[in-house]
């Protein structure tokens, strides 16, 4: 595939062309006729114009140098702003203009950031007053439904504002800044400038931006940023959709030196990726609980009139599985424990192993038939997804089963909770009288269906073989 279209017995039509190339950062591809067409192809390529036409001058010399090192460096600016090409891996390098809604990165290593936060270094172009560090941010995972960003104000920075942190390199379609679904009151009431003017509240365009920064015990004064777990993005005439914030979403800080950010002043790209652990949140249970999981688990227990119940924690977790159990005593009984596996559930999982079996020792010894499985699970790209142990009576193998449990993993909040369930309604042989799911866990299922199975597929199982669902809810 031809990358410039001067041919090599004209080197001054190919001077002029490459000269084009560096000087247009809005018409690179029109004014060389398609530069780059991808990262890895510019040096082959360019490289051949240059064996064939050995005395192109200087200015043509410097496009394949620059096109070398986008690809040498995967992703290192190579300090044209005109020059837009897809550099190897998950980067890209983009030119952003101002005054516009395209919200454009530069970048070469990624920072990371974790729920108990670990930091990376991030490089970007623009005003290095403008520049976002490791030391200048913090991140939080609350219980409202999402993450709570707060950005060091520095001298000289007026507003921040969350987008998208890459841009097609082939400049067919622009990228937006992030907006929540809906207002919230961190941000919901900030006013942000596009083309000049302000966006009008009746617009329900909600962007993910600060202009009023506050004080943070760490930071000092601080911007303060709202993350819903769903964002959206551009508009209905456009390029538009969500994007489900989950580890290993990108996100590009744009901090700028005006507030409302405002592109008549400078601004500097920040690129990141969110890393998410777990942490157990500090304080009692009460209030620790996260809405969705609350949510969801209410939802599910109700499909079959099941149960919903609260758990401090490890100190009464197996008394709530013994008040479910109860109320079938003197029934043929098949159990399967839906029990999340991560990381957050380690001191849960140890009390299980400790006092779930003499439990069910005790309250089921006169019972006519009893068998229990498990089904494990933590979540997509995890260890395992799920992992299901076959029914038994055997309580000393069970116990044996149980010991080998080990809780790690798990790192953005949702879980594979309706993969777990859809597994224990559909790989055990149900012909107990009495048939029961508890799902055991402290963070809801995706907002947004991830594999195969629906919410709608675990009831419509659950319900054609007679299975109950119960769900114990544990504290963050």
């Amino acid at each position: 595939m031809v990358i410039f279209e001067f041919g090599i017995d004209n080197t001054s039509r190919a001077v002029d062309n490459a000269g084009r190339a560096v000087d247009s950062a809005g018409q690179v591809v029109d004014s060389a006729g398609q530069v780059v067409d991808n990262a890895a192809q510019v040096v082959d390529n360019a490289a051949q114009v240059v064996d064939n036409a050995a005395q192109v001058v200087d200015t043509a010399a410097q496009v394949v140098d620059n096109a070398a090192q986008v690809v040498g460096n995967a992703g290192r600016n190579a300090g044209n702003a005109g020059q837009v090409v897809e550099a190897p891996g998950p980067y890209k390098l983009s030119a952003a203009g101002k005054n516009a809604d395209t919200e454009g990165m530069c970048g070469n290593l990624r920072l990371l950031f974790f729920l108990c936060p670990v930091f990376l270094a991030a490089q970007a172009p623009g005003n290095p007053a403008l520049a976002i560090g490791p030391e200048d941010l913090r991140i939080e995972q609350r219980v409202d439904g999402g993450f709570h960003l707060f950005i060091r104000k520095k001298p000289g920075a007026a507003s921040v504002l969350l987008t998208e942190s890459t841009r097609d390199p082939a400049l067919r379609s622009a990228n937006y800044a992030y907006r929540a679904p809906e207002w919230n009151s961190v941000n919901g009431d900030e006013i942000r400038l596009l083309n000049e003017r302000p966006l009008p509240k009746s617009s329900g365009i909600w962007s993910l931006i600060d202009s009023t920064p506050e004080v943070h015990g760490e930071l000092g004064e601080a911007f303060h940023i709202y993350i819903p777990y769903i964002l959206n993005y551009g508009y209905e005439t456009t390029r538009h959709g969500e994007v489900y914030v989950v580890d290993g979403t990108y996100f590009n800080i744009r901090a700028f030196s005006l507030p409302y950010a405002d592109y008549r002043g400078s601004f500097r790209d920040n690129p990141f990726v969110l890393e998410v652990g777990q942490q157990p949140l500090p304080g009692p249970a009460a209030g620790n609980y996260m809405k969705e999981t609350e949510d969801s688990f209410s939802e599910i227990s109700a499909w079959s009139r099941g149960d919903l119940l609260y758990s401090a924690g490890p100190a009464d977790l197996v008394d709530k599985i013994r008040i479910i159990l109860d109320r079938e005593r003197g029934k043929t009984m098949d159990l399967v424990i839906c029990l999340d596996t991560t990381g957050s559930m380690k001191d849960d999982i140890t009390e299980i192993r400790k006092n779930l079996v003499p439990m069910l020792r005790n309250i089921l010894g006169d019972s006519p038939g009893f068998r229990i499985g498990l089904v494990l699970y933590k979540d997509y790209y995890e260890e395992y997804l799920t992992k299901t142990v076959p029914f038994t009576g055997d309580m000393n193998q069970f116990q044996r089963t149980v010991n080998g449990i080990i809780p790690r993993g798990g790192k953005d909040i949702p879980e594979a909770v309706y993969e777990a369930l859809y597994e224990g309604t559909r790989s055990f042989p149900w012909e107990a009288e009495s048939r029961l799911i508890i799902l055991i866990g402290d963070a809801p299922p995706h907002i947004r269906q991830r594999g195969k199975v629906s919410k709608e597929m675990v009831r419509e199982s659950a319900e054609a073989r007679s299975i109950r669902f119960h769900a114990i809810i544990l504290p963050q």
